[in-house]
């Protein structure tokens, strides 16, 4: 008797084993998500004044790749970290690289002989709205994938959490690439990285105690 007892007890936290769900689908519900905050974003948010001036610069759309990139393989990362029997670790390591590549191409038009005075004039409202606007729509679309991903079961909550909020993060400064016209590498720095870190932590942390299964 006692025995069923603590059988009853433990089998009362288990939760039934769900397969896997086929990328195709995941990803179909991900575009969903990402056209309607992008369509959403780009009517309320005015484009950039030099758009055309930028669509001259291959720069300009190697950098648009690798966040498209970075957003896609995060994406693709989340999916594969939602079910114990999925596996794909090479995503990780080309979503990272992807992030290298962009810091370097920022660090590489860095001036730092004027790097005092560039920070100070970067501390202001108007120019931090560019973060105040990753953030929002990173919350935004983040939240929306970590409600799908609360029906999955991840292996590690804070892993998925992590993947989630560096997604949906990447696709605020992808969006920003059409949006904000400064193109000092301290604002690309202070204003678009490092409001995605943020998210990535708070993702992590709130993954590792919301995701469980």
């Amino acid at each position: 008797m006692k025995e069923e007892m603590l059988i009853k007890n433990l089998s009362q936290g288990l939760r039934p084993f769900r397969p896997a769900e086929k990328i195709s689908g995941y990803f179909l519900k991900w575009s969903g998500f990402t056209l309607f905050f992008l369509i959403l974003s780009w009517w309320v948010l005015p484009l950039r004044p030099d758009w055309f001036m930028k669509f001259d610069q291959p720069v300009f759309h190697v950098e648009n790749i690798l966040w498209l990139g970075v957003t896609m393989l995060s994406s693709s990362a989340l999916y594969y970290s939602t079910f114990p029997q999925e596996q794909k670790k090479n995503l990780n390591f080309f979503a990272y690289f992807s992030i290298a590549l962009l810091m370097g191409l920022v660090l590489w038009r860095t001036e730092f002989s004027n790097l005092a005075e560039d920070f100070h004039g970067e501390l202001s409202i108007w120019k931090g709205r560019c973060g105040i606007i990753i953030t929002i729509v990173g919350i935004m679309h983040a939240t929306m994938m970590g409600i799908w991903a609360s029906h999955a079961s991840p292996r590690s909550g804070a892993v998925t959490g992590l993947w989630c909020a560096l997604s949906a993060s990447s696709l605020g400064c992808l969006l920003m690439q059409f949006v904000c016209f400064h193109n000092h590498s301290l604002h690309l720095i202070l204003w678009h990285f490092l409001p995605m870190t943020g998210l990535c932590f708070l993702g992590q942390f709130l993954g590792r105690r919301w995701l469980k299964w």
